[in-house]
C-alpha cells in the first residue's frame, strides 16, 4: 500500500513537473522577437509581435528548412500565421511555401506581384488564401505600434519575359515594432537601394541582401541607415556569398553580425 502511495506521489510530481515546464518553454516561445531562419542558401524569417501575431518573410527554399523552425519558434499548438510576406518568386526564398500552407493556417499573403509560380498558384487557391500585391509607401497595420513599411518595388512589369530580373523587383519590407526596425531588402541591389528607395536614417536590424552577395550591399548603403547590427541569411554555395567585400565592409563600419550557415537561426528580442 505504501508503495502504491509512493508510486502516486512521485506521478504527480512528474506530471506538475512537466506542466511547469511546459508552462515556461510556452512562455519563451511567446515572447517578442525576430527570428533569421537557418533555412541553407535561402530566406526565411519568423517575427513574433507583442500582440502576440505570428509573421513570416519568405519561406526557404524547399527543404522544410522554414518548416521546422516554425515548429521551434512558433507556440505550442498555434497554427496561425497572421501575415506571409513573399519578397519574389525565386525558389530559395518560397520553395518552402507550399509545404508551410499546408501545415498552418495562413490569413494574409502580400507579394509584389500576381504572376505567381504554377505551384505556388495551385497552393493558394486550394488553401482559399487571400493574396494582396504591395507596392512601395503601402503599410501592413499589426498592430498598434507594430506594423510593416514596404519601401519597394513601385510596382512591377506586366512582362513575363524570362530575361526579367525578379531581384529588381523584390520587396524591400522595414518591420517596425515600436521603436525597433528591421530591414529586409530581400535580393534587392544596393544601386536600387541607395538610388531608389527611401531608406530609413537608422534601423537596429540590417539583414544584408541577397545573402552576402557584393550587389547587394555598398559603403554608401550602410552609410545611410547606420544598422546596429546585420544578419547574413546564406548557407552552402557556388556563389561566393557572402563577399569578402561584403564582410570587410561591415568591419569598416564595426557593425556587429552573424551568418545563419555558422551560427544557426539568429534570435533577436524585440
Amino acid at each position: 500500500m505504501r508503495s502504491y502511495k509512493k508510486e502516486l506521489v512521485l506521478a504527480t510530481c512528474f506530471s506538475i513537473l512537466i506542466l511547469f515546464l511546459s508552462w515556461i518553454f510556452s512562455l519563451y516561445r511567446s515572447r517578442p522577437r525576430i527570428v533569421f531562419c537557418n533555412v541553407g542558401q535561402g530566406n526565411g524569417t519568423y517575427v513574433r509581435t507583442y500582440e502576440g501575431k505570428n509573421i513570416i518573410v519568405d519561406a526557404g527554399p524547399p527543404n522544410n528548412a522554414m518548416l521546422v523552425c516554425l515548429g521551434r519558434e512558433m507556440p505550442l499548438f498555434e497554427k496561425k500565421i497572421h501575415v506571409a510576406i513573399l519578397s519574389h518568386m525565386q525558389s530559395d526564398h518560397v520553395g518552402g511555401f507550399p509545404e508551410i500552407v499546408r501545415r498552418y493556417e495562413i490569413q494574409n499573403v502580400y507579394l509584389p506581384t500576381d504572376i505567381l509560380s504554377e505551384e505556388i498558384k495551385k497552393t493558394m487557391i486550394d488553401a482559399h488564401i487571400y493574396l494582396t500585391v504591395v507596392h512601395q509607401n503601402d503599410v501592413i497595420q499589426i498592430g498598434d505600434g507594430e506594423r510593416i513599411e514596404i519601401l519597394w518595388p513601385p510596382s512591377y512589369p506586366s512582362s513575363t519575359k524570362t530575361s526579367l530580373d525578379m531581384n529588381m523587383f523584390s520587396i524591400v519590407a522595414n518591420v517596425c515594432i515600436y521603436d525597433r526596425c528591421i530591414l529586409l531588402p530581400g535580393d534587392t541591389p544596393f544601386q536600387t537601394l541607395v538610388n531608389s528607395v527611401r531608406l530609413p536614417q537608422q534601423v537596429a536590424v540590417l539583414e544584408i541582401a541577397h545573402h552576402g552577395s557584393q550587389n547587394g550591399t555598398s559603403f554608401k548603403l550602410l552609410q545611410l541607415i547606420h544598422p546596429e547590427e546585420a544578419v547574413i541569411s546564406v548557407g552552402k554555395n557556388n556563389y561566393g556569398h557572402p563577399s569578402k567585400k561584403v564582410v570587410d565592409l561591415l568591419k569598416k563600419f564595426q557593425i556587429p553580425f552573424k551568418r545563419t550557415d555558422i551560427d544557426g537561426d539568429i534570435t533577436i528580442p524585440l
